[in-house]
């Protein structure tokens, strides 16, 4: 799934350069970081649920492949392919893109407990109880 996602994500990047070039936005990294933010890593979270969770444990942030979406921060930057990946996002401020996954299964989560919906809300018991016994 995460190869699904980096194909979703790289065709993003490929339309957010496409962008740039033609509004004559080459210049405004601030700009170009706003637009894959923006464009770019929605495409990236598809299927995130079962390709994010792996990535969670210490030190496995960066594995995801994924994640290489750091290499076109790096080139808009204009820094080097080996500057470390955690400097680049401090600079850039995004996080690991399992971050944002979490995020959105949280406010899921948190929709679902305060919905009006009885159904909805016996699915989320039901669900919790499943987990609870497996």
């Amino acid at each position: 799934m995460a190869d699904a996602a980096l194909r979703l994500f790289t065709a993003g990047t490929f339309r957010v350069k496409k962008f740039v070039q033609e509004n004559v936005l080459t210049n405004r990294s601030h700009a170009h970081i706003w637009l894959l933010k923006t464009y770019a890593i929605p495409a990236s979270m598809y299927a995130s649920q079962i390709w994010s969770i792996l990535f969670f444990k210490q030190g496995k942030e960066m594995d995801n492949p994924v994640q290489m979406w750091l290499t076109v921060l790096k080139r808009i930057l204009v820094v080097r392919d080996n500057t470390l990946s955690w400097c680049v996002m401090r600079e850039c401020g995004p996080e690991p893109l399992q971050v944002n996954w979490f995020r959105a299964t949280m406010r899921f989560y948190n929709s679902l407990t305060q919905c009006n919906s009885t159904t909805a809300k016996q699915v989320l018991h039901a669900d919790m109880a499943t987990e609870l016994q497996g």
